[in-house]
């Protein structure tokens, strides 16, 4: 099992930083100083000028290690992303080994291994924060099922578990959803004992103590509890669509966690359909959902094990559903990291499930054994050689946008970090026919238009950019920088009214870069009256 995680991860060993790794790790002053490492834990996870959101201060420390260790290579990154995958996947076979048979759990922990969902975790840097929160939820889990199986909890115990909690909450925001796996795996797993939730007391008390400590510290250093703003797509539609849109999102969860043939860095409409009204569509979805559900509640007396692992994905799914909490993302391959656990422990119950019914048949098959040894063979060696070949995408920017366009050919985001990656590269055509094409895509998404107009307005080509800042600024009215662009390609072609106009419509309204409209008002000011002089 070792073995295959090393392979399945080891061709991201050559990978530099792509994607968030540039902002939050390789442009980030705060990683870079490994000194003062007590200043992490009143920092948020992004940098302030990428708005300073989510609280990961664990995370953020090892970084600054690895940053010093490395002095900036990205090598010693992706070696602890794959050290930290192996250490995951020998976690996961502890935990299967307390929920199945030995041959059933050792399928799983090799599935689990090789699973090709994974990739996007352990390639990227910055997918160290979702290993990092998942090692302690699952020996935690663990721990807490090997332990209730003998008896009571011990004081050890407690504390043992209460370390994984803070361990797996200042690494990353999903490790908070640990005590309540806990508590389905006591209801689900654990035989009833009388007085049983009693005992747990402790613990629960334990938990809690941690659980305010890090809401109160989250607070105070992201003035809110939240901490991330939601995705632009949430930002334009209703609360309804979002949940209409993220039902049918659970079918390509479904197909990721169980056949992730096809990967991608993005999703994002109209790959990711905006689901605004009831469709028949939704239907399948509904099965899936309400099926899971109805299994975590129903199933656990007849099936234990597939009924703790559909309880395990609706909580750990949670943090990422767009139901009460609104993410910054639709879906994104490494969210399924922990989620991908019970995906393999229900395959495994099932293998085992399976040969113990053809041991038991009035006519046993002696190939029962050999043909189920021979299916998680190839599905192990399909699943590795996938994750091996799909890691080396995530070698650079360019290499991961090109493909990702190339993936998803219809998502918008794909083809807008693809054109913000030419302009850095001063590939401008290229850089314009893929910012169009992501415009068009999906109109209601002002980024690419004010992306764009930016563009042509520091080359000195207003003509098109002001239609450009126009639409941005009729999608969000608040937007700073499309605004004060605006002004200024004003301002630029002698519209001093114009310009004076749209920039005081930004301003006394607490909106962005009102200082720099202010600014821009006075530069009109000052050349129109400067004109007028000069004319008479």
């Amino acid at each position: 099992m070792v073995l295959v995680a090393a392979l399945a991860s080891a061709a991201s060993l050559g990978n530099g930083f792509a994607m968030d790794d540039v902002p939050i790790v390789q442009a980030n002053d705060a990683v870079h100083d490994a000194a003062h490492w007590w200043r992490r834990f009143a920092e948020s996870y992004w940098p302030p000028m990428r708005g300073g959101g989510l609280y990961r201060p664990l995370t953020m420390l090892i970084y600054a290690g690895l940053w010093a260790v490395g002095k900036g290579s990205p090598a010693p990154f992706h070696w602890a992303n794959v050290l930290l995958y192996v250490a995951l996947c020998l976690a996961v076979l502890r935990l299967a080994r307390a929920l199945l048979p030995e041959r059933g759990a050792v399928a799983a922990a090799l599935l689990f291994a090789a699973h090709p969902v994974h990739v996007e975790a352990v390639a990227n840097v910055v997918g160290l924060s979702e290993m990092l929160a998942a090692i302690p939820m699952v020996l935690a889990v663990a721990l807490f099922l090997e332990r209730r199986h003998q008896g009571d909890l011990r004081a050890r115990d407690i504390a043992v578990l209460t370390a994984l909690y803070a361990w797996g909450c200042l690494a990353k925001e999903h490790g908070a959803m640990l005590p309540l796996v806990l508590g389905v795996a006591e209801l689900v797993v654990v035989p009833y004992t009388i007085g049983r939730w009693r005992r747990l007391v402790p613990l629960l008390a334990s938990l809690s103590v941690v659980a305010v400590a890090y809401l109160a510290a989250r607070h105070a250093v992201l003035a809110g509890v939240k901490g991330e703003f939601p995705h632009v797509v949430w930002a334009t539609h209703s609360g309804a669509t979002r949940h209409l849109t993220m039902l049918g999102v659970s079918l390509e969860w479904l197909r990721l966690l169980f056949w992730p043939a096809h990967l991608s860095a993005e999703y994002s409409p109209p790959n990711i359909p905006v689901i605004t009204g009831w469709t028949w569509v939704l239907i399948p979805a509904l099965f899936v959902v309400y099926g899971v559900k109805s299994m975590a509640v129903f199933g656990r007396r007849r099936w234990p094990v597939p009924a703790f692992a559909c309880a395990w994905l609706v909580i750990t799914l949670f943090p990422v559903s767009n139901t009460l909490v609104v993410a910054g993302l639709i879906l994104a391959e490494r969210t399924l990291l922990v989620p991908s656990v019970a995906a393999v422990l229900i395959a495994g119950w099932a293998l085992d499930h399976a040969l113990t019914a053809a041991r038991e048949a009035a006519t046993p098959s002696p190939l029962a054994r050999p043909l189920a040894g021979a299916i998680v063979a190839l599905l192990v060696i399909a699943g590795t050689w996938r994750s091996f070949e799909r890691s080396m995408v995530w070698h650079d920017n360019g290499t991961l946008f090109a493909q990702t366009v190339r993936d998803v050919p219809d998502s918008y985001r794909a083809h807008y970090h693809l054109g913000a990656w030419f302009l850095d590269h001063d590939k401008l055509v290229d850089a314009e026919r893929e910012l169009r094409a992501a415009i068009a895509l999906y109109p209601l998404d002002y980024e690419p238009r004010a992306f764009l107009a930016e563009t042509y307005r520091k080359h000195e080509l207003c003509a098109p950019a002001i239609p450009l800042y126009r639409e941005a600024l009729a999608i969000v009215p608040r937007a700073g920088v499309p605004r004060a662009g605006y002004v200024a390609c004003l301002i630029g072609g002698a519209q001093y009214d114009s310009a004076r106009a749209v920039a005081r419509r930004g301003i006394g309204k607490g909106w962005e870069a009102e200082s720099e409209l202010k600014r821009l008002v006075g530069v009109a000011d000052s050349l129109e009256h400067a004109n007028g002089a000069a004319r008479n």
